[in-house]
């Protein structure tokens, strides 16, 4: 098993019946952060954490380790405050929930 690291990545989630959370929107975007032991093991984390939350997710993309995304240039603050976020206690972090009503 390796080390756990911080990986990152965009959902796209699409509301469980009853979750009412994005106002009736069709679906939402939304970044999560997590401590991983690997891309499979950050999407097991990500896909379980939203499915409690009440969302299924219809796509997973740009998944990749904090340390190769924090090179690209012109990080917002956003993904960073979600990253500090991270702890041993609180090992997954989501960022604000970007609604849309069009596929």
């Amino acid at each position: 098993m390796s080390n756990p690291t911080t990986w990152i990545g965009l959902f796209h989630v699409l509301p469980q019946p009853g979750n009412d959370s994005l106002e009736g929107a069709l679906g939402a975007f939304v970044t999560v952060a997590a401590t991983a032991e690997g891309e499979m093991n950050f999407l097991d984390i990500a896909s379980t954490a939203l499915r409690d939350a009440g969302f299924e997710i219809s796509a997973a993309e740009d998944i990749e380790p904090w340390s190769m995304r924090i090179k690209m240039a012109g990080q917002r603050k956003e993904i960073y405050e979600l990253v500090d976020s991270l702890t041993a206690d609180n090992r997954i972090a989501f960022g604000e929930f970007h609604a849309y009503d069009a596929e």
